[in-house]
């Protein structure tokens, strides 16, 4: 299988949908795999694995629409836009009449669309599930995608996202080659990612340290528990936990910004990414976990 090829038909499919004048224009993922495997024959492993690779290279986002819930038979369902800065934007201002439009025709009542965002950010439990509920998630997320290009255009230049491609790309293709050939021992901090990718429960890393570390991470700032235990042992912790978006602050308030600590939590994410099929559970933090690895990513462009 050509993975370029993959990727790009992906994509193409994915802005041609955006481009559409309805509320089709917003991909989601239970009607687009049926198309694309349809027309295109691939697998749904295969798609999956290009929205990845997309996604970590930021030509989309995602946005998830509906979380999976096994008891009521719910499957997860998630929803692709282009980040290119026309479309969204265009995507924007369309959903946010639609929203108007809807909720008017519904409640008999016509407001502004800041005015129903607020009723439905108060009230999410109870709009969650229902049309305007639904509408008015996908404009809050276009609106947070438009300002995220907005505000760190290096990352969404065409030339930064073609770099990335090239870049995963190429990883993914020295690795294909590289299969047959005796790996070295895998680092101990990846073992420990890969047991909790492969469905382990969700206690703690298993080591002397850990009553102690929980208790210095309740009295003690970030910094001087990454003083006293070091960064792979505290990656460790907070991975196997699942507090990705704490990492993710942490990070943005300056407490991780070592060239050195930043690639090694970078290498950790790529394994949890290349893993969201072996643990469902990853799947209940798949923006958390993107939202983490782009803020790595701005850390290390300013590190260098």
């Amino acid at each position: 299988m050509d993975r370029r090829e993959l990727v790009d038909k992906v994509f193409a499919h994915i802005l041609e949908m955006n481009s559409r004048e309805n509320e089709s224009a917003v991909a989601m993922s239970d009607t687009f795999f049926k198309e694309f495997m349809s027309s295109q024959g691939y697998s749904e492993g295969d798609i999956k694995h290009a929205i990845t690779i997309l996604a970590e290279c930021h030509k989309i986002f995602v946005m998830t629409i509906h979380k999976e819930n096994l008891k009521q038979k719910i499957k997860r369902v998630e929803a692709y836009v282009v980040s290119e800065p026309a479309v969204i934007h265009k995507l924007k201002m369309r959903f946010q009449q639609r929203l108007v439009d809807v909720y008017e025709k519904e409640k008999h009542n016509k407001i502004s669309y800041a005015h129903i965002v607020r009723e439905f950010l108060s009230n999410i439990a109870l709009m969650a599930g229902s049309p305007i509920g639904k509408l008015a998630n996908i404009t809050i997320m276009l609106n947070e995608y438009d300002n995220l290009i907005h505000n760190h255009p290096e990352e969404y230049s065409e030339e930064w996202k073609e770099n990335k491609l090239n870049e995963v790309l190429e990883s993914l293709n020295t690795f294909s080659k590289s299969e047959t050939v005796p790996q070295p021992e895998v680092p101990d901090e990846i073992k420990v990612v890969e047991e909790v990718l492969a469905g382990a429960e969700r206690r703690a890393v298993q080591s002397p340290q850990i009553g102690e570390f929980e208790e210095h991470s309740a009295l003690l700032s970030p910094e001087k528990v990454l003083r006293i235990y070091g960064p792979t042992f505290f990656f460790r912790v907070k991975l196997r936990k699942y507090e990705f978006l704490y990492l993710a602050e942490i990070i943005e308030k300056g407490y991780i910004k070592e060239y050195r600590e930043l690639t090694e939590l970078k290498n950790m994410l790529k394994t949890i990414k290349e893993n969201f099929e072996r643990d469902k559970a990853l799947n209940d933090h798949f923006e958390e976990i993107y939202k983490l690895d782009r803020v790595v990513s701005r850390a290390l462009f300013h590190s260098k």
